[in-house]
């Protein structure tokens, strides 16, 4: 779903200096995914997980990973070609807010639905 010239352009130490990382990691040591989000706006810039572990929770958990971290709602961009994630990202309640065109092309805007009240004790 990426354009052809930004598969292979990152630079993913430049791309998220001073933003919070979550490796996801299978009990020998090999990265399964990660997230990455800037903190201070409750922004997510990255999240990948690795092809073979897709569609077993890894991406939620990493999502959820940030819980309290920043206050809710976290926002993120992704591309309207990215339908996989879109789908996803609706199962999991984000809604659009915005839209976009950048050098990747037309994006959304989405955002995370309110995080669920802590319960208090009873």
């Amino acid at each position: 779903w990426l354009p052809v010239h930004a598969r292979s352009n990152g630079d993913l130490a430049h791309d998220a200096y001073g933003e919070t990382m979550v490796l996801a990691e299978d009990a020998a040591g090999s990265v399964r995914g990660f997230v990455s989000a800037w903190l201070p706006d409750a922004f997510v810039h990255h999240l990948y997980v690795a092809e073979a572990w897709r569609r077993q929770g890894v991406a939620s958990m990493l999502l959820a990973a940030l819980r309290g971290c920043a206050p809710s709602p976290w926002q993120l961009k992704c591309l309207c070609t990215n339908r996989e994630a879109l789908r996803f990202y609706d199962r999991l309640g984000w809604r659009p807010v915005g839209s976009g065109e950048d050098d990747d092309g037309r994006h959304l805007v989405l955002q995370s639905p309110p995080d669920e009240p802590t319960p208090g004790p009873r």
